[in-house]
């Protein structure tokens, strides 16, 4: 089930599938854009939403993908100066001290790799994986955040 409030799963038809990638291909549009797309026009068409909804929906739906990713790549910070005066800041830098996983239990292991991934660090749980990986196993996680170990041997 997800957590998203409006979310719903649905099996396309081989028929409407290949559509749905023709539209995406002439508007240059992605999949799920494509999709509410077209369910737009249809609740407008059979007059189930006003013109307003719409043509919101309509606009937000048509934007080209590439427009959206260029949107994403420009800096979000903007600078203005108002001088040719410049001031220099100092700043400091965390560095983490390394962590030796070969001397963790396999239980040790895997709390710490429960840690770091519901903190949403991204290095760490690379680091566990690789002890675990010579250990034999791996670590998976699933969207309640449970750990489970998964054998590379077939033996767990």
């Amino acid at each position: 089930m997800s957590e998203r409030p409006h979310a719903h799963m649905v099996y396309i038809p081989t028929e409407l599938y290949v559509g749905l990638f023709k539209k995406m291909g002439s508007l240059e549009i992605g999949m799920s854009a494509a999709i509410l797309d077209a369910l737009n026009e249809d609740l407008f068409r059979r007059g189930f939403i006003d013109e307003e909804t719409y043509f919101k929906f309509k606009e937000r739906y048509s934007q080209k993908l590439i427009d959206i990713v260029r949107e994403k790549e420009q800096p979000s910070v903007k600078v203005e100066v108002s001088s040719a005066k410049f001031e220099v800041q100092k700043r400091t830098v965390e560095v983490k001290r390394h962590v030796d996983f070969s001397r963790f239990t396999d239980n040790e292991l895997l709390e710490a790799y429960r840690k770091a991934w519901l903190s949403n660090d991204v290095i760490t749980p690379q680091l566990i994986q690789g002890e675990a990986k010579k250990r034999g196993y791996r670590f998976k996680a699933d969207n309640n955040g449970n750990i489970h170990i998964i054998s590379l041997r077939g033996d767990f």
